[in-house]
């Protein structure tokens, strides 16, 4: 009796674990059917949880993106009244700074008397940026488990780890800021095989100098205008590309 009882958990685990990675598997294939299409468009809101959030702990306006297969992305992100533009091509970028765009070739090493140029931030920001399509496919295999919810739903959790790394991405600078109580949700949707929309929720407490800020933001991404998305750059953009 007792081996039989065994037996039978071991095969619903099993299931279960089956299952668990038939929906990472089903979300990858929705990722990469996006990624395989010509072009498409996505924007992406973020929600400041906090009610008091600390220097830092603002909020980006809304984040455009436009991306096409084998070819360029472009992002506009929006802080206060500043707008930032950038595109990117292989490991090639380009940035507007101040009405003027900016090479990945342009970038300085320090600003006056030894102080980082601002565009330096931007720079390995641009580094960390990628299509939606390539950011999920790359998440999913992050996730604690993913599950479905049904009718095209998905729902997991990030490990720890992951989690802190969505927080504080490693771009390639000097040592981040102290990261503690890193966790992080996500929560995706697929229609006719497709992605549609991408919802995370990130949360953790940095340590800034002296100060803690606490992080508790939840960034939406639609995605639109698969296949009619068009992207139009100025020249001097494209020859910063070349």
């Amino acid at each position: 009796m007792k081996t039989l009882l065994w037996t039978a958990l071991a095969m619903v685990a099993a299931s279960a674990s089956a299952l668990a990675f038939d929906d990472k598997e089903d979300v990858k294939a929705a990722a990469k059917k996006l990624s395989d299409s010509p072009n498409y468009s996505w924007t992406t809101t973020i929600k400041n949880n906090v009610e008091t959030p600390g220097p830092g702990g603002r909020a980006m306006g809304p984040i455009e993106g436009k991306t096409e297969k084998d070819g360029v992305t472009w992002y506009s992100m929006k802080q206060g009244e500043g707008t930032f533009e950038a595109v990117m091509k292989g490991e090639k970028f380009a940035m507007k700074i101040k009405d003027a765009w900016m090479g990945s070739g342009d970038v300085p090493g320090a600003g006056q008397q030894g102080r980082p140029d601002p565009s330096m931030f931007a720079a390995r920001m641009m580094k960390t940026m990628k299509p939606v399509s390539q950011n999920v496919g790359e998440a999913v295999d992050k996730l604690k488990e993913l599950k479905s919810e049904g009718d095209g739903v998905y729902s997991g959790e990030f490990t720890p780890e992951a989690a802190k790394e969505q927080l504080a991405p490693n771009r390639g600078g000097a040592a981040g800021p102290t990261l503690v109580d890193a966790k992080g949700s996500i929560k995706i949707w697929i229609k006719d095989g497709l992605l549609v929309k991408v919802e995370s929720t990130m949360q953790g407490k940095m340590t800034i100098g002296q100060r803690e800020i606490e992080i508790n933001r939840t960034a939406t991404t639609e995605i639109k205008d698969v296949g009619t998305t068009k992207i139009e750059l100025p020249d001097e953009a494209k020859k910063k590309l070349e």
